[in-house]
Protein backbone atom coordinates (compact mmCIF):
# COMPACT_ATOMS: atom_id res chain seq x y z
CA UNK A 1 0.00 0.00 0.00
CA UNK A 2 2.54 1.97 1.01
CA UNK A 3 4.40 1.66 -2.53
CA UNK A 4 1.43 2.46 -4.66
CA UNK A 5 1.27 5.82 -2.39
CA UNK A 6 4.55 6.79 -3.16
CA UNK A 7 4.23 6.15 -7.40
CA UNK A 8 1.17 7.64 -7.18
CA UNK A 9 1.67 10.59 -5.28
CA UNK A 10 3.17 13.05 -8.12
CA UNK A 11 0.26 12.18 -10.09
CA UNK A 12 -2.46 12.80 -6.98
CA UNK A 13 -0.58 16.06 -6.10
CA UNK A 14 -0.82 17.73 -9.50
CA UNK A 15 -4.25 16.82 -9.53
CA UNK A 16 -4.98 17.61 -6.20
CA UNK A 17 -3.04 21.17 -7.16
CA UNK A 18 -5.45 21.41 -10.53
CA UNK A 19 -8.71 21.01 -8.31
CA UNK A 20 -7.49 23.65 -5.88
CA UNK A 21 -7.88 25.94 -9.02
CA UNK A 22 -11.05 25.03 -10.31
CA UNK A 23 -12.64 25.26 -6.92
CA UNK A 24 -11.27 28.81 -7.19
CA UNK A 25 -12.86 29.30 -10.41
CA UNK A 26 -16.04 28.02 -9.11
CA UNK A 27 -16.18 29.65 -5.55
CA UNK A 28 -19.15 32.03 -7.35
CA UNK A 29 -22.62 31.81 -7.73
CA UNK A 30 -23.59 29.95 -10.82
CA UNK A 31 -25.88 32.56 -12.81
CA UNK A 32 -29.17 30.47 -13.03
CA UNK A 33 -31.61 29.33 -10.31
CA UNK A 34 -33.92 26.31 -9.41
CA UNK A 35 -33.73 23.53 -7.44
CA UNK A 36 -30.64 21.99 -10.18
CA UNK A 37 -28.65 25.31 -8.84
CA UNK A 38 -25.15 24.36 -7.79
CA UNK A 39 -25.19 20.54 -9.28
CA UNK A 40 -22.53 20.98 -11.73
CA UNK A 41 -22.56 18.10 -14.72
CA UNK A 42 -19.07 16.93 -16.34
CA UNK A 43 -18.75 15.03 -19.32
CA UNK A 44 -16.63 12.25 -19.81
CA UNK A 45 -16.40 11.28 -23.47
CA UNK A 46 -14.72 8.10 -22.29
CA UNK A 47 -15.71 4.66 -21.21
CA UNK A 48 -15.70 4.03 -17.65
CA UNK A 49 -12.23 2.40 -16.28
CA UNK A 50 -9.21 4.62 -17.92
CA UNK A 51 -7.45 7.23 -17.16
CA UNK A 52 -10.10 9.95 -17.76
CA UNK A 53 -12.78 8.28 -15.72
CA UNK A 54 -10.21 8.25 -12.25
CA UNK A 55 -9.40 11.40 -12.97
CA UNK A 56 -12.65 12.59 -13.74
CA UNK A 57 -14.09 10.67 -9.95
CA UNK A 58 -10.92 11.76 -8.17
CA UNK A 59 -11.31 15.96 -9.57
CA UNK A 60 -15.25 16.25 -8.34
CA UNK A 61 -14.62 14.35 -4.75
CA UNK A 62 -11.83 16.99 -4.16
CA UNK A 63 -13.86 20.28 -5.58
CA UNK A 64 -16.60 19.06 -4.04
CA UNK A 65 -14.81 18.77 -0.92
CA UNK A 66 -13.07 21.99 -0.79
CA UNK A 67 -16.32 24.35 -2.73
CA UNK A 68 -19.36 22.18 -1.28
CA UNK A 69 -20.46 21.95 -5.11
CA UNK A 70 -22.54 18.58 -5.94
CA UNK A 71 -21.10 16.60 -9.21
CA UNK A 72 -23.07 14.20 -11.93
CA UNK A 73 -20.62 12.50 -14.08
CA UNK A 74 -22.10 11.39 -17.51
CA UNK A 75 -20.09 8.87 -19.42
CA UNK A 76 -20.89 9.55 -23.54
CA UNK A 77 -17.90 7.65 -24.96
CA UNK A 78 -17.71 7.29 -29.13
CA UNK A 79 -16.03 9.00 -32.22
CA UNK A 80 -12.72 9.70 -30.34
CA UNK A 81 -14.20 11.28 -27.68
CA UNK A 82 -16.05 13.99 -30.24
CA UNK A 83 -19.54 12.56 -29.03
CA UNK A 84 -19.26 13.89 -25.51
CA UNK A 85 -17.58 16.95 -26.48
CA UNK A 86 -20.31 18.26 -29.05
CA UNK A 87 -22.48 17.42 -26.54
CA UNK A 88 -20.87 19.83 -24.16
CA UNK A 89 -20.09 22.58 -27.00
CA UNK A 90 -23.72 22.82 -27.60
CA UNK A 91 -24.75 22.78 -24.03
CA UNK A 92 -26.19 25.71 -22.34
CA UNK A 93 -22.97 28.39 -21.45
CA UNK A 94 -24.82 28.51 -17.92
CA UNK A 95 -21.59 27.07 -16.37
CA UNK A 96 -22.87 23.93 -15.39
CA UNK A 97 -21.94 21.54 -17.57
CA UNK A 98 -17.55 20.98 -17.79
CA UNK A 99 -16.04 18.52 -20.50
CA UNK A 100 -13.06 16.57 -19.47
CA UNK A 101 -10.90 15.17 -22.18
CA UNK A 102 -7.26 14.73 -23.47
CA UNK A 103 -5.14 15.35 -26.68
CA UNK A 104 -8.21 14.14 -28.15
CA UNK A 105 -9.70 17.37 -28.09
CA UNK A 106 -7.39 18.79 -30.44
CA UNK A 107 -6.99 16.04 -33.10
CA UNK A 108 -10.39 15.59 -33.85
CA UNK A 109 -10.84 18.29 -36.07
CA UNK A 110 -8.00 16.97 -38.39
CA UNK A 111 -8.93 13.75 -38.93
CA UNK A 112 -12.85 14.18 -39.12
CA UNK A 113 -15.55 16.64 -40.30
CA UNK A 114 -17.13 17.21 -37.30
CA UNK A 115 -20.30 19.55 -37.43
CA UNK A 116 -18.67 22.31 -34.33
CA UNK A 117 -15.45 23.30 -33.83
CA UNK A 118 -14.28 22.64 -30.30
CA UNK A 119 -11.82 25.38 -30.56
CA UNK A 120 -14.43 27.76 -30.63
CA UNK A 121 -17.48 25.80 -29.14
CA UNK A 122 -15.48 25.53 -26.15
CA UNK A 123 -13.78 27.72 -23.28
CA UNK A 124 -10.42 26.18 -21.38
CA UNK A 125 -10.82 26.11 -17.70
CA UNK A 126 -7.38 24.31 -16.42
CA UNK A 127 -4.74 21.60 -17.05
CA UNK A 128 -5.28 18.83 -15.09
CA UNK A 129 -2.73 16.63 -15.70
CA UNK A 130 0.06 14.92 -18.16
CA UNK A 131 0.78 11.53 -18.40
CA UNK A 132 3.31 9.02 -19.97
CA UNK A 133 1.43 5.91 -21.96
CA UNK A 134 2.68 2.76 -20.79
CA UNK A 135 3.40 -0.32 -23.09
CA UNK A 136 2.15 -3.43 -20.97
CA UNK A 137 1.92 -6.68 -21.99
CA UNK A 138 -0.08 -9.46 -20.28
CA UNK A 139 2.64 -11.10 -17.07
CA UNK A 140 1.97 -14.31 -18.39
CA UNK A 141 3.10 -13.44 -22.26
CA UNK A 142 7.03 -14.81 -22.97
CA UNK A 143 7.78 -10.70 -23.27
CA UNK A 144 10.19 -10.06 -20.35
CA UNK A 145 11.74 -6.50 -22.23
CA UNK A 146 10.51 -4.11 -25.26
CA UNK A 147 13.57 -5.70 -27.14
CA UNK A 148 11.88 -9.17 -26.66
CA UNK A 149 8.41 -8.02 -28.08
CA UNK A 150 10.13 -6.07 -30.86
CA UNK A 151 12.11 -9.25 -31.88
CA UNK A 152 8.97 -11.14 -31.78
CA UNK A 153 6.61 -8.71 -33.91
CA UNK A 154 9.67 -8.86 -36.39
CA UNK A 155 9.52 -12.66 -36.41
CA UNK A 156 5.74 -12.55 -37.16
CA UNK A 157 4.96 -9.79 -39.02
CA UNK A 158 1.18 -9.07 -39.45
CA UNK A 159 -0.29 -11.33 -36.62
CA UNK A 160 0.31 -9.40 -33.50
CA UNK A 161 -2.25 -7.25 -31.82
CA UNK A 162 -1.38 -3.68 -30.04
CA UNK A 163 -4.66 -2.52 -28.52
CA UNK A 164 -5.60 0.46 -27.06
CA UNK A 165 -8.46 3.79 -27.13
CA UNK A 166 -9.92 3.84 -30.28
CA UNK A 167 -8.99 6.12 -33.60
CA UNK A 168 -7.73 9.12 -33.75
CA UNK A 169 -6.66 9.05 -30.32
CA UNK A 170 -3.31 9.53 -28.46
CA UNK A 171 -2.72 5.88 -27.84
CA UNK A 172 -3.48 5.35 -31.54
CA UNK A 173 -1.57 8.16 -33.08
CA UNK A 174 1.35 6.50 -30.58
CA UNK A 175 1.03 3.31 -32.49
CA UNK A 176 1.35 4.93 -35.40
CA UNK A 177 4.43 6.74 -34.85
CA UNK A 178 5.92 3.67 -33.40
CA UNK A 179 4.87 1.85 -36.72
CA UNK A 180 6.79 4.30 -38.71
CA UNK A 181 10.08 5.46 -36.54
CA UNK A 182 10.39 0.88 -36.17
CA UNK A 183 8.92 -0.30 -39.73
CA UNK A 184 6.89 -2.68 -37.63
CA UNK A 185 4.14 -4.73 -39.02
CA UNK A 186 1.53 -5.40 -36.72
CA UNK A 187 -2.43 -5.26 -36.22
CA UNK A 188 -4.14 -2.19 -34.36
CA UNK A 189 -7.04 -3.21 -32.68
CA UNK A 190 -9.17 -0.09 -31.15
CA UNK A 191 -11.15 0.19 -28.36
CA UNK A 192 -13.84 2.44 -26.58
CA UNK A 193 -11.63 3.30 -24.11
CA UNK A 194 -7.93 2.48 -22.08
CA UNK A 195 -10.54 0.51 -19.78
CA UNK A 196 -12.30 -2.25 -22.83
CA UNK A 197 -7.98 -2.23 -23.83
CA UNK A 198 -6.47 -2.95 -20.60
CA UNK A 199 -9.40 -6.07 -19.99
CA UNK A 200 -8.69 -7.52 -23.10
CA UNK A 201 -5.19 -7.51 -22.32
CA UNK A 202 -5.66 -9.05 -19.01
CA UNK A 203 -7.87 -11.77 -20.71
CA UNK A 204 -5.03 -12.75 -23.28
CA UNK A 205 -6.97 -11.31 -26.22
CA UNK A 206 -4.56 -8.95 -27.34
CA UNK A 207 -0.61 -8.88 -27.38
CA UNK A 208 0.41 -5.34 -25.62
CA UNK A 209 -1.23 -2.60 -24.74
CA UNK A 210 -0.91 1.40 -24.56
CA UNK A 211 -2.52 3.04 -22.09
CA UNK A 212 -1.87 5.79 -19.18
CA UNK A 213 -0.02 4.50 -15.80
CA UNK A 214 -3.15 5.83 -13.57
CA UNK A 215 -5.44 2.67 -15.33
CA UNK A 216 -2.83 0.15 -15.36
CA UNK A 217 -1.06 0.67 -12.06
CA UNK A 218 -3.08 -1.88 -10.39
CA UNK A 219 -2.20 -4.32 -12.71
CA UNK A 220 1.58 -3.60 -12.68
CA UNK A 221 1.24 -3.58 -8.43
CA UNK A 222 -0.48 -6.89 -8.97
CA UNK A 223 2.18 -8.52 -11.28
CA UNK A 224 -0.75 -9.47 -13.57
CA UNK A 225 0.60 -6.94 -16.16
CA UNK A 226 4.56 -5.94 -17.36
CA UNK A 227 5.10 -2.66 -18.55
CA UNK A 228 7.82 -2.92 -21.03
CA UNK A 229 8.29 0.79 -22.02
CA UNK A 230 7.10 4.19 -21.44
CA UNK A 231 6.52 7.12 -24.07
CA UNK A 232 7.75 9.61 -22.48
CA UNK A 233 11.66 11.50 -23.42
CA UNK A 234 13.01 10.28 -20.14
CA UNK A 235 12.07 7.46 -17.42
CA UNK A 236 9.70 8.54 -15.15
CA UNK A 237 9.81 7.69 -11.25
CA UNK A 238 7.09 5.34 -10.84
CA UNK A 239 8.88 2.98 -13.32
CA UNK A 240 12.27 3.60 -13.07
CA UNK A 241 13.64 0.19 -14.62
CA UNK A 242 11.24 0.29 -17.40
CA UNK A 243 12.82 1.96 -20.91
CA UNK A 244 11.67 4.69 -22.67
CA UNK A 245 10.56 4.00 -26.36
CA UNK A 246 12.89 6.78 -27.52
CA UNK A 247 15.89 4.79 -25.81
CA UNK A 248 15.27 2.28 -28.90
CA UNK A 249 13.81 4.53 -31.37
CA UNK A 250 15.18 8.31 -30.56
CA UNK A 251 12.91 11.15 -30.77
CA UNK A 252 9.79 8.93 -29.96
CA UNK A 253 7.90 10.70 -27.57
CA UNK A 254 3.97 10.78 -26.88
CA UNK A 255 2.61 12.55 -23.52
CA UNK A 256 -1.32 11.73 -22.51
Amino acid sequence: MKSRRRTMAPFLSRLLASATALAALLSSPLPSAGAENGVIKVVLPLPPGGAGDIIARLLTDQVGRLNHRSFTIETRPGAGTMIGTEAVARAAADGKTLLINAPYLLIGPHLRKLTFDPLTGLDPVCHLVSSPGVLAVNAASPYATFADLIQAVRARPGQMTFASAGPGTTHHIGFEKLRRDSGLDFIYVPFSGGGPAINALLGNHVTAVLAEYAPLSEHLKAGTLRPLAVTSTARVPSLPDVPTIAESYPGFEVDF
